[in-house]
């Protein structure tokens, strides 16, 4: 599941907060609690910058992603005849998604600036704020729709689309 939710956000474009943009680091916080069943919380917080518009440095998108993962226990299944371990529980997954403006602070550390700020946003680049905040919708319906894909218990998870990337070998 790690694996393909961080590569699903790399193809799409997304960096962690450094701005690093192998989402090696993409964490912010990680618990987990080992009981009889295990509990995990896991916290995400995913940046994007726009670069396709005529002020591209005056907006960022933000994707939080809160997991948490109750009665997580080790399990053993027959696949293909095959015994093959496997760890079952319940998922929760929280997914909010929002549109920064002003990230380089341009407009509210100038003087004469910081008063045409709220006009600029709610009158000049009013119709580019909602177009970016549809496509971040729609960025964000489309990351549930492939962990949705993703949950249905299909062992053989395909992308939609080709991953064009290095591969993570495991030892």
């Amino acid at each position: 599941m790690y694996w393909t939710f961080r590569e699903w956000f790399m193809e799409h474009g997304y960096t962690d907060i450094t701005g690093a943009t192998d989402l090696y680091f993409v964490e912010r916080i990680y618990a987990e609690k080992r009981f009889a069943d295990r509990e995990i919380r896991s916290r995400w917080r995913l940046k994007k910058d726009r670069h396709q518009s005529a002020y591209s440095d005056f907006t960022q998108w933000w994707v939080d992603i809160d997991f948490r993962m109750v009665g997580i226990h080790d399990e053993e299944m027959m696949i293909d005849g095959k015994k093959i371990k496997v760890l079952k529980g319940e998922v929760r997954m929280e997914i909010r998604g929002r549109l920064e403006t002003d990230v380089t602070g341009k407009f509210s550390a100038h003087g004469l600036l910081r008063n045409f700020n709220a006009f600029f946003q709610k009158r000049i680049y009013k119709q580019e704020l909602e177009a970016q905040r549809k496509e971040l919708y729609r960025d964000i319906y489309r990351f549930y729709g492939m962990s949705k894909k993703f949950f249905d218990m299909n062992l053989n998870f395909i992308p939609d689309v080709e991953v064009f990337h290095r591969r993570h070998e495991t030892a």
